[in-house]
């Protein structure tokens, strides 16, 4: 019996032990402490009952807590208390919260009356002021209109008579130190012989033979009588070899500096590439259009200057940055890429590089400048207001300053022509959906009007059909004044790439 007792005894402590911490989990409205639990008194009747009960379920391996637990068919609405810190978000009756509540809104508003949206064509936008077009000399050629001009005398705006005596100078001086031998002694370069080689890069530009002997063949069925007469194939390739635009003088001391911030990767074309920046600048003057791309010069020279641009015509070469005339193409300003930042800015190589070019002390004020999603940024363009330069171009979505909300914004299933646009006070940034979605940002353009254009889509019932669709005025000057200077782009490296392959020859 005494071994009964103590047995029952460690059970009832067993089962008080297991009910107290199912009370400090549970709901103490459920388990209530009984005083002899704590007095350590006699138990009644009722409790050794209780007990007892207990200590027969546990004996069976049976939880008595959870076998007298509410059904789930009982009107007994019971939650456990919620211990948590009051900040922290109610759950739902299903226990999922709403989209709004993990964004941080109110449950059933989408969003707040300040939050940004995009705006479609149903808003009415305003017509930015247009800019006064103040240039700096009148646009054009800057020739004497009464005048008439022989093809040589263009040549020499470019090319004068001193820039010719510096190359005929330094190639003098470099082919006697280097080409010059006791049984074949150097001959000096003159000023019409380099006049007539240069005629010959130019004509071996436009006319195109597989081999570089051919341009003198004297055969019945093949022959060209201009390179003959211009000078023979001996002299043409004496004057390639050691041809010089630099003092050899003057490289000797740059290569001492090599390693240095001093050195000049430049040097050795830096008199002609100087002369020419120049004279693109003194002959002729842009209108108000204006464009700023990259170009690439062709070039098979081992040299750390050369770059890999994919996507262009000439993909290996020297990269420059062109400043052009958006009617004609013409080439305003350029300089080479050298690999590092043209300015003290610390916004980047593309930011540096359209200030560099946009010199408003030589071109004038009101412009409008169109560039690529290389270029354009909102800190850019609002600079560029600031020098009274107007701009537009393609922007990427990823670019800081772009606008990163997402409400009203374009859907999957929007259609063709779909116009999407936010405006930031003078910066408008428009979207527009095209065979894909193009996203623009412009300091000129108000964001849609009346204009459309015509393209095919496919329409219900799976037949494509032609139909017309709007357009924003910023997406249609940019492929007029941007798009129009890919095309010259396009075509002027065809005879730099011809030439280059001839020379090394």
């Amino acid at each position: 019996m005494a071994g009964t007792k103590m047995t029952l005894r460690r059970s009832t402590r067993v089962t008080q032990s297991k009910t107290k911490k199912m009370q400090e989990i549970l709901s103490p409205e459920l388990f209530i402490r009984r005083e002899s639990d704590g007095s350590g008194g006699e138990m009644s009747e009722s409790e050794e009952s209780v007990d007892s009960c207990e200590e027969e379920m546990f004996a069976q391996g049976e939880d008595f807590l959870l076998h007298n637990q509410p059904s789930e068919d009982s009107d007994v609405d019971w939650e456990p208390e919620v211990s948590g810190p009051a900040s922290k978000r109610q759950r739902r009756d299903d226990g999922s919260s709403s989209d709004e509540e993990r964004r941080g809104g109110d449950v059933g508003a989408s969003s707040s009356p300040e939050e940004e949206k995009w705006n479609d064509v149903d808003e009415p936008d305003i017509t930015p002021a247009q800019p006064t077009f103040r240039p700096t000399y009148s646009p054009g050629p800057q020739l004497v209109h009464t005048a008439s001009y022989t093809p040589l005398q263009i040549f020499q705006m470019f090319f004068s008579n001193s820039v010719l005596q510096t190359i005929a100078r330094n190639t003098n001086a470099f082919g006697s130190t280097h080409h010059s031998t006791p049984s074949a002694p150097w001959v000096d370069v003159t000023v019409p012989d380099l006049l007539s080689y240069m005629s010959l890069v130019v004509f071996m530009g436009v006319v195109k033979c597989s081999a570089f002997t051919d341009y003198w063949r004297g055969g019945k069925l093949y022959n060209l009588q201009f390179p003959r007469l211009a000078m023979s194939g001996k002299k043409f390739l004496r004057i390639c070899r050691p041809l010089h635009l630099s003092n050899p003088a003057d490289d000797a001391d740059n290569e001492q500096r090599r390693g240095t911030a001093s050195f000049d990767r430049l040097a050795k074309i830096k008199p002609l590439y100087e002369e020419m920046r120049e004279a693109c600048k003194r002959n002729y003057h842009p209108y108000q259009e204006i464009s700023i791309d990259e170009r690439t010069v062709a070039s098979k020279a081992r040299v750390g200057l050369k770059r890999y641009m994919k996507g262009k015509p000439v993909r290996n070469g020297y990269k420059l940055f062109v400043l052009a005339d958006s009617r004609n193409g013409y080439t305003w300003d350029f300089f080479v890429d050298q690999k590092k930042a043209q300015g003290t800015s610390g916004k980047g190589l593309s930011y540096d590089s359209v200030m560099a070019l946009v010199d408003t002390r030589i071109l004038g004020t009101g412009y409008k400048l169109y560039v690529d999603d290389f270029y354009t940024s909102p800190a850019l363009f609002r600079d560029l207001l600031q020098k009274k330069i107007w701009a537009c171009g393609t922007v990427r979505a990823n670019r800081s300053g772009f606008p990163k909300t997402r409400v009203n914004g374009m859907g999957s299933k929007s259609p063709h022509g779909s116009i999407r646009w936010i405006r930031e006070d003078s910066l408008l940034f428009v979207q527009w959906r095209d065979t894909r979605d193009v996203s623009l940002c412009s300091t000129v353009h108000t964001a849609h009007s009346d204009e459309r254009v015509q393209r095919r889509s496919k329409g219900a019932d799976g037949v494509w059909e032609v139909k017309d669709v709007s357009i924003p005025p910023a997406v249609k000057d940019y492929n007029r004044y941007e798009l129009q200077i890919q095309l010259w782009i396009q075509s002027v490296p065809l005879h730099g790439k011809f030439n280059s392959s001839l020379i090394q020859n």
